[in-house]
């Protein structure tokens, strides 16, 4: 065999055996089957063994910076910011049915303002079809509270420091998402991110259909 190309050969093979290291560093997979690619913080964790009942430390690695999270048969969970092994911060997440939620993450849990895409089956003259939705929500703990088109004119219940206010949505802000103008019963109107705060609604200002 030419030396030249032996020596490329051998160049190419050495390169593809840093490209999977340097994958293998970025990835991990669980014992459930799904992977995590991305950027990883290393800790210590103590371990002991049963049989010479002795501690030892030996480093893991766990999800921290901005990663993707896939299933075992290869589509996407999730991808975004982690935290310390946990989806927080900004990221997406994807139901197997298509379905999405753009926005918010805090513990594992959908917290804050977002987007959600899902999909509504409709009925008119040509039979039953499917039509995929967007709209703006704000969650809590992975519960939704509201649809944010629906708070308009609506009241709403606050909580501001320890004390629950209620009060009526009269406006929101056009330029910021999540920010809206309160006019509570003993205080000024007020604009507040209702997507930063604990709140609740009392009764919806605009009748919309809630999937």
């Amino acid at each position: 065999m030419d030396p030249k190309l032996l020596e490329h050969l051998n160049e190419a093979a050495k390169e593809a055996e840093r490209e999977k290291a340097e994958w293998n560093h970025k990835t991990k997979k669980f014992a459930n089957g799904c992977t995590y690619v991305g950027e990883f913080l290393s800790i210590e964790e103590k371990t002991t063994r049963r049989v010479q009942k002795n501690e030892n430390t030996c480093k893991i690695k766990i999800p921290h910076g901005v990663g993707e999270l896939f299933r075992a048969g290869g589509t996407i969970i999730y991808e975004g910011e982690w935290s310390h092994g946990k989806m927080s911060g900004k990221g997406k997440l994807y139901w197997e049915n298509d379905d999405s939620w753009e926005g918010v993450f805090r513990d594992n849990r959908m917290h804050g303002l977002g987007v959600k895409k899902f999909h509504v089956t409709t009925t008119d003259k040509k039979g039953r079809r499917q039509k995929v939705m967007e709209r703006e929500c704000i969650y809590r703990h992975n519960r939704r509270v509201c649809w944010t088109d629906e708070l308009l004119h609506s009241w709403v219940n606050v909580k501001i420091g320890q004390i629950w206010r209620a009060g009526v949505v009269r406006a929101s802000d056009p330029k910021i998402s999540g920010r809206f103008l309160i006019q509570f019963d003993d205080m000024e109107p007020i604009w507040m991110h209702l997507d930063h705060q604990e709140f609740s609604i009392q009764r919806v200002g605009k009748q919309l259909v809630v999937p």
